[in-house]
């Protein structure tokens, strides 16, 4: 079980909640019922259920953007980000994704002054918001372990050098295509994930390590060495000149032994979620 850094920089130690035990001879008794016309209201009920959710997956957007928590002072704000793709706890391992990985990262920053062309850096004096987009490269593995096979990168909180504020940095999570990107100026960038904007989709994982006491909300990708994820970091301050370029640290961990996750296009999630609903209607009217 892993230590979490708190706000001072002290160790906390990793708690672990017992889950309460649910159900109860009244409960089982209920569902002893199920004669043909129970069974169907169950099966239009689930299929109306399962038919909705399907249908917000297919929604454009069921996010904006991810904002670190600063109540918790780890993760995200669990507000907004939707249902989460995977939920662990303290027996999945927790690595620092420095540790294990060895990383290539290649940054484009952009200021509305500037339009839609990437500067390496940014201008001594310069001021107003800018948003950053970032290409990160899995170029090895340093532990076996991760050599072969998929495993979540993920991100989990911001650095505090250089010192932008938790309130002012965010991780657009929808980002959409950037017309006539000029990409000149950052040898190495490129704007190629596997969605049509040009960057990567997030999945979302829960960490349920604290719980009950404390739920810890991330966002990340599915990856394999070799690959290459692209994300765009929205920043509403001033930059910050003399560390990172300006860049805002991004602290990121890895957790290992990750099935793939498929995600139903778009189009597909619809047409599901409209067959399901379509079933619920029929058993009603039955």
């Amino acid at each position: 079980m892993r230590p979490l850094l708190g706000r001072d920089g002290a160790l906390l130690p990793a708690l672990r909640g017992v889950r309460p035990a649910f159900g109860g001879a009244k409960e089982v008794g209920t569902m002893e019922r199920t004669d043909s016309v129970s069974a169907r209201r169950i099966a239009s009920r689930v299929a109306a259920v399962i038919g909705a959710g399907l249908l917000l997956a297919g929604s454009p957007a069921w996010a904006t953007s991810a904002h670190f928590d600063e109540v918790l002072g780890f993760g995200f704000e669990a507000s907004g980000l939707g249902v989460p793709d995977r939920t662990i706890d303290g027996e999945v391992d927790f690595f620092g994704a420095t540790d294990v990985l060895e990383l290539t990262t290649h940054i484009c920053f952009l200021v509305p002054s500037d339009g839609a062309t990437c500067q390496p850096n940014f201008s001594q004096g310069q001021t107003g918001d800018f948003s950053i987009l970032q290409s990160l490269t899995i170029d090895a593995a340093i532990d076996p372990e991760f050599s072969s096979g998929s495993f979540t990168l993920l991100l989990t909180d911001l650095g505090a050098v250089p010192a932008y504020s938790k309130g002012d940095v965010s991780i657009d999570l929808n980002p959409t295509a950037i017309a006539g990107l000029d990409t000149d100026a950052v040898p190495g960038f490129s704007l190629d994930g596997t969605s049509a904007s040009g960057f990567d989709p997030f999945v979302v994982v829960r960490d349920e390590t604290f719980s009950p006491g404390t739920i810890y909300h991330y966002v990340g990708w599915n990856v394999m060495v070799g690959e290459t994820v692209t994300f765009k970091v929205d920043v509403a301050a001033d930059p910050i000149f003399g560390s990172q370029g300006g860049n805002p640290m991004l602290l990121a961990n890895l957790i290992p032994n990750v099935s793939p996750i498929v995600t139903p296009e778009p189009r597909t999630a619809l047409l599901m979620g409209l067959g399901l609903a379509g079933l619920a209607l029929s058993a009603r009217r039955s």
